[in-house]
């Protein structure tokens, strides 16, 4: 099945990111996926780094989407995608009030100024962009997991069987979470 989007692992710290995925276990073929490194000093540098990127690379829509947020659906990436066809911005809010998608059309310096890993990132985020005069829009809102607890929410999210991330359904399985296929019966 072919993607109508290209995929890119950003990762940080440097080293062969490839390698790393092969040692945890990651089946091969690994491509086709391109591996970018983070750079930047601190989170907000560089996500406007990995945006940019895209835009030099040609990309007219380019969507970041959060590592601590492994149940988000390619339907919400899809949904992003379709959101940049008539807005500048687009995000997907945490219910934390962060958010664990960020998409743009083009480059446009919105990270500055926000408060990364807070309560007020995503409407921060949103202010700034407005403040720029650039039309935001956004998908449903998701969770990410920052706390213990929201691995319950992971664990929920993903049940019965963890057939939609496979590779996150064997770790929570490994820290010995309660799992829906686990306790039926």
């Amino acid at each position: 099945e072919r993607r109508s989007y290209d995929v890119a692992w950003a990762y940080t710290p440097e080293a062969d990111f490839a390698a790393v995925l092969r040692k945890c276990g990651c089946a091969e073929p690994l491509s086709p996926v391109d591996f970018v490194l983070q750079e930047g000093e601190g989170w907000g540098a560089r996500q406007a780094n990995l945006l940019r990127w895209g835009e030099g690379h040609g990309y007219a829509r380019t969507v970041l989407v959060a590592s601590d947020a492994p149940q988000l659906l390619e339907d919400t990436v899809m949904q992003a995608f379709a959101v940049l066809d008539t807005r500048d911005v687009v995000l997907a809010r945490s219910l934390d009030g962060g958010y664990s998608l960020i998409g743009m059309r083009g480059y446009h310096d919105v990270l500055s100024g926000v408060p990364m890993s807070t309560s007020s990132a995503g409407d921060a985020l949103v202010a700034r962009a407005q403040s720029l005069g650039l039309r935001v829009g956004e998908t449903d809102a998701v969770f990410d997991v920052d706390e213990a607890e929201d691995l319950d929410l992971l664990a929920d999210a993903l049940g019965p069987d963890g057939a939609a991330a496979p590779a996150t359904w064997a770790a929570l399985r490994a820290l010995g979470l309660r799992l829906a296929a686990t306790v039926a019966g």
